[in-house]
């Protein structure tokens, strides 16, 4: 599962403030008006900091509701990443005449995050992620497919908006050379892909060529032309769309196709984990920080919780094995889900329909765990066709601050052996309500604060708050059918596993079989998808470690604030707290927990 904000460029999953902050410790309290100075500085710092780096990166601007850059594509050249480099410094000096002593407490945080973000991004320099511009799961190949359907978020309601995608596309041809050059010096240093997510790559850009621009998938924009545009304008478009497409976009395709088949794959490694590049441990240990805002675990450490943690879960299903009446071990268990008729839908169209069902009785009960509803609506929809294959079980994709787009649930139902019945309902709770969708659409609706807060994120609290809510089937009377519950232990096993994994292919060596065959012992996961998924680790290293992490610590500051407050805790007041700060590092949501119950004891 994941949330498709990765197009987004540097993981714009968006944040929330101003749902009500903690009370200021007392270290942070100085003269009101040094303190109102700082306030406005650090404010203006960071909107500054966030509009410099939306112009250096404007395609991620329509994802946000942004669409001053519609016409414009990012170019990953060397002038873009000295760009890059030169604003991350510029604002480390500014942030560095900040005394974070002055600040109040909504401020402070603003501070925190944007010194671990930009200390991150100067850390991060160290390591040449531009010599690997494509994966299976996230490349700009697929992600401008999505947008020039039609069907994404790149408007085509104006006559401007259709020129404007028509600049886009050149900028995308552009840039499609410089990913393939970006390859070759990849190729000529060492780091390149492991082959086997080069060969994942191959089918998904086949699909895309096509031997005329009317079948292909850019061409969706002329078939949905507005019947207000003049016949001259809709003759004018028709002529440069099919040229573009034909000239520009095609070629564009069919040339990184033939590259990765013909000079890319035997250049690829065999190896897996990113231990075997150069500098890798060191790029893995940045991956972690980077993915879990946590600086204090080892990958050993990780390694280690993980281990203990499927150990745990096991125990709990051998519960559930004993409701369901499955004789024999776990192994016995797993095989009985696994191929059992009765767990599986009949048609996609049946399972599309549960997530739309599971979602209005989610829906109805939401209000007893919180004061607060996003005013903005989400929708479940299947996958495209032309990504399934290689997408996760379940995404979601973010609306639009002011919901003129709203959010979007997607369900993979391309195989349905991947997509059991028992999976619907954590999965729906975990990308749509209270997960993703929740918490997202909550962010946006905070528009009294700066942008660089409303468009924050984090990996770990935005996965991890994901990972928490799947928990609230609890809470909500969901998991009372033994079948549901096995689901739910499921998707908290994959979150366990993947600890293991993903450290077990980066820091301690294994193959791409190994960790396979890790998966396949431990659960109950198809062939098809415990591959999938350790290809994912392969690809993006340290993601998949923020989901357990981040859950684990919102549990920890929930269970420290039971203890404390006693019979003043309210579960609907902490996760007011916790989605009121917003995405932010995990040592943050700390601190802002931390001093919300010391306000609560006063």
């Amino acid at each position: 599962m994941s949330i498709r904000v990765a197009a987004l460029a540097a993981a714009v999953a968006l944040a929330l403030t101003g749902c009500g902050q903690a009370a200021a410790p007392e270290a942070t309290a100085k003269a009101p008006a040094a303190q109102s100075q700082q306030q406005t500085d650090i404010t203006a710092l960071a909107d500054s900091y966030f509009e410099d780096n939306l112009k250096l990166n404007p395609c991620m601007g329509i994802y946000l509701g942004d669409y001053r850059f519609n016409d414009q594509y990012c170019l990953q050249d060397k002038a873009h990443y000295d760009a890059q480099h030169a604003l991350t410094q510029r604002y480390l000096d500014a942030l560095a005449k900040i005394d974070p002593a002055t600040l109040a407490p909504e401020q402070h945080t603003t501070y925190q995050m944007l010194k671990f973000d930009l200390q991150l991004a100067k850390d991060g320099e160290r390591f040449p992620d531009q010599l690997l511009p494509v994966n299976q799961f996230f490349n700009d190949f697929a992600a401008f497919a999505q947008l020039g359907s039609g069907s994404g978020a790149q408007p085509f309601a104006t006559v401007a908006d259709y020129d404007a995608f028509l600049n886009k596309m050149d900028g995308f041809a552009q840039n499609a050379q410089l990913n393939i050059a970006a390859m070759k010096e990849g190729m000529a240093k060492g780091v390149v892909l492991p082959k086997v997510l080069a060969e994942r790559l191959l089918p998904q850009l086949a699909a895309l060529v096509v031997a005329k621009p009317e079948d292909s998938l850019f061409w969706g924009p002329i078939k949905a032309l507005p019947a207000g545009f003049s016949d001259a304008d809709k003759a004018r478009l028709t002529q440069a769309y099919q040229d573009a497409i034909a000239q520009k976009v095609l070629p564009s395709y069919q040339a990184m196709h033939d590259f990765i088949q013909a000079d890319y794959l035997p250049a690829c490694r065999d190896s897996a984990g990113y231990g075997a590049l150069p500098d890798g441990k060191a790029w893995y240990d940045w991956t972690i920080r980077s993915q879990t805002t946590v600086t204090d675990m080892s990958a050993e450490q990780i390694h280690q919780l993980g281990l203990d943690l499927v150990a745990q879960i096991h125990g709990e299903m051998r519960k559930v094995q004993k409701e369901l009446a499955v004789p024999g071990d776990l192994k016995d268990l797993f095989q009985h889900m696994q191929t059992s008729p009765d767990q599986y839908f009949a048609t996609p169209q049946q399972a599309l329909q549960a997530f739309r069902d599971i979602k209005t009785e989610v829906d109805a009960k939401l209000p007893t765990l919180f004061d607060q509803m996003p005013k903005q609506d989400y929708e479940v929809r299947a996958t495209e066709a032309f990504r399934a294959a290689n997408s996760a079980a379940g995404e979601y994709q973010p609306g639009t601050p002011d919901g003129s787009r709203i959010g979007i649930f997607y369900a993979n139902i391309y195989n349905l052996k991947v997509q059991p019945k028992y999976g619907v309902t954590t999965l729906s709770l975990h990308e749509a309500a209270p997960g993703h969708h929740f918490q997202i659409a909550l962010q946006l609706e905070q528009s009294t604060q700066s942008r660089y807060r409303q468009f924050s994120g984090y990996n770990a609290y935005v996965e991890g708050w994901a990972l928490y809510a799947e928990t609230l089937g609890n809470d909500m009377g969901l998991f009372k059918d033994p079948n549901q519950y096995y689901g739910h232990l499921a998707d908290a096993l994959l979150r366990a596993m993947r600890l293991v994994v993903d450290t077990g292919l980066h820091a301690k060596g294994w193959s791409h079989d190994q960790a396979i065959a890790y998966m396949r012992a431990n659960s109950s996961m198809s062939d098809a998808d415990i591959q999938s998924e350790v290809e994912r680790y392969m690809a993006m290293p340290g993601q998949a470690l923020g989901y357990m992490l981040g859950r684990q610590e919102i549990e920890r500051l929930r269970d420290q604030a039971k203890a404390e407050l006693g019979d003043k805790f309210d579960i609907r007041a902490f996760h007011h707290q916790v989605l009121g700060v917003g995405a932010v590092p995990l040592t943050v949501l700390a601190d802002h927990i931390h001093a919300w119950i010391a306000s609560q004891k006063a």
